[in-house]
């Protein structure tokens, strides 16, 4: 049995659903070889954007891809999400030219995650967040990134993506929480600007056993991770029924330590 686990819950906004447009939104995960840990990757095409549910796809996959790659190497944590937001945007910067595309038609923000039994590591571009449960405390690990203008956010498509790239480490992990913006008003209470720990409690109920694939222990090689999409119905009908904007796409992913206390 491995000793993580992970969850996907995900949300088709209301302007989606009445133009029948795919979910821009796109989660998936990796478990590493040996029980070392797990990867994530969370990723949210701009509603601008022609193509932006293909972006966050590739994104996403691409990033939790070379995150599984480079800590199966050995790396420090912190360098590899760096590493895995540089390639999701080799990896858009690719299909864009090999289908004669402008690269901002796949505008999408990232957010990539690495999570062993010590350590977790977050690399973070545009809006959504990440949050930590460390010793029974949620804490925010990354945050929003806002431009100067409403509503105004930051792509890894953009050419200053290296700089808007936030990254952040914490010891000791028993969960981590990531999340597009469609439910980031719902998870962070801006006011004091920490996570909302009533709809963080409301969430852990719906989610009592965080779902495992069945074939997920061995998974993958040192060749290559075996990528996961699956979403647990709970967690979606927690989106469904969360006090949040149902106008726009909403996707929450967890990552826990199995058989840990909080």
């Amino acid at each position: 049995m491995t000793s993580f686990q992970a969850a996907i819950g995900s949300r088709t906004g209301d302007r989606h659903k009445a133009t029948g447009t795919p979910n821009q939104d796109h989660a998936c995960y990796a478990f590493l070889p040996n029980d070392m840990g797990i990867v994530a990757a969370v990723s949210d095409g701009a509603g601008s954007a022609p193509l932006a549910h293909i972006g966050s796809r590739l994104a996403a996959r691409a990033a939790a891809t070379k995150a599984w790659e480079h800590t199966a190497a050995g790396e420090s944590l912190k360098t590899c999400v760096q590493r895995a937001v540089k390639a999701a945007r080799k990896r858009l910067q690719e299909e864009a030219e090999r289908d004669d595309n402008p690269l901002d038609h796949y505008h999408a923000t990232l957010i990539v995650a690495v999570m062993t039994k010590a350590e977790a590591a977050v690399a973070h571009v545009g809006d959504g967040a990440s949050i930590v449960l460390k010793q029974g405390t949620h804490r925010m690990l990354t945050i929003p990134a806002r431009g100067e203008y409403a509503n105004e956010t930051f792509f890894i498509t953009m050419e200053e993506f290296r700089e808007i790239t936030a990254a952040n480490a914490v010891q000791d992990p028993y969960e981590i929480i990531l999340f597009t913006d469609g439910v980031q008003n719902e998870l962070i209470d801006f006011r004091n600007k920490r996570p909302d720990e009533e709809a963080l409690t409301s969430l852990k109920d719906m989610t009592p056993t965080v779902s495992i694939p069945l074939a997920a222990t061995p998974t993958g090689t040192r060749a290559g991770p075996e990528i996961w999409e699956n979403r647990t119905p709970r967690l979606c009908q927690w989106l469904e029924q969360a006090h949040t904007t149902h106008h726009d796409d909403a996707t929450v992913l967890t990552l826990r330590r199995h058989g840990q206390g909080r």
